[in-house]
């Protein structure tokens, strides 16, 4: 670009840069929710009747009481093997003997 496109364009760009600045920012989530409520979008009537500590994943195989998850499982299976590393003997690198 040369200074000229520049220089002329430099309005503009201020003009683009206030309008952005100077917008007002959305509301929360649940105020647009209530919003849509209002207006009759049932789906957001739904949202806001539910309870707030619903389990959406109850319906799944996995969230069944006394089964566990795979993150679970997953957690489980790192916490014993820092056991086991812990319980292991540790050797110098230099001489080789145990500690």
């Amino acid at each position: 670009m040369t200074r000229l496109n520049l220089a002329s364009m430099l309005p503009a760009l201020l003009l683009a840069a206030t309008v952005l600045a100077c917008t007002e920012p959305r509301a929360d989530f649940m105020t647009r929710v209530a919003e849509d409520c209002r207006t009759g979008d049932q789906a957001a009537c739904n949202l806001l009747k539910a309870p707030p500590n619903a389990d959406a994943f109850s319906g799944l195989p996995n969230a069944r009481p006394g089964t566990r998850t795979l993150v679970q499982e997953d957690l489980e299976a790192m916490i014993r093997g820092m056991s086991q590393a812990r319980n292991a003997p540790r050797y110098r690198r230099e001489g080789g003997s145990a500690q």
